[in-house]
């Protein structure tokens, strides 16, 4: 069983691993409200229909995001990612997929 397992992730794994070119975040905070937002972008992979960004907090907490672009943003991440970091998987047609991209520290963007 486990040989056919792996025999069958060796057929599915087939596409290129992305890199991730730059991961960074931005936080304002003022008296009455805080505003967070994350940016990834990363290298398109051939054949690829979607991908899966990972984003995993300090704390060991993760939450994964799918998009058909080669660059994520979004709004709805909350405090905590202070030492966050974040990796990329490209998915195709067929169950097809890619490696993880390797953890990036995502950066806090300042002024």
């Amino acid at each position: 069983a486990i040989s056919n397992a792996a025999k069958n992730w060796i057929e599915k794994c087939i596409l290129g691993t992305p890199t991730v070119e730059y991961a960074s975040y931005y936080k304002s905070q003022s008296r009455y409200f805080s505003y967070i937002y994350a940016t990834v972008k990363w290298s398109k992979v051939e054949n690829a229909t979607y991908y899966k960004v990972r984003i995993t907090k300090a704390d060991g907490t993760w939450k994964e995001y799918d998009t058909t672009y080669t660059a994520f943003y979004s709004t709805n991440i909350a405090n905590g990612m202070d030492g966050a970091t974040v990796r990329v998987r490209a998915y195709g047609d067929n169950d097809t997929f890619g490696c993880w991209s390797d953890d990036t520290n995502i950066v806090r963007f300042g002024y």
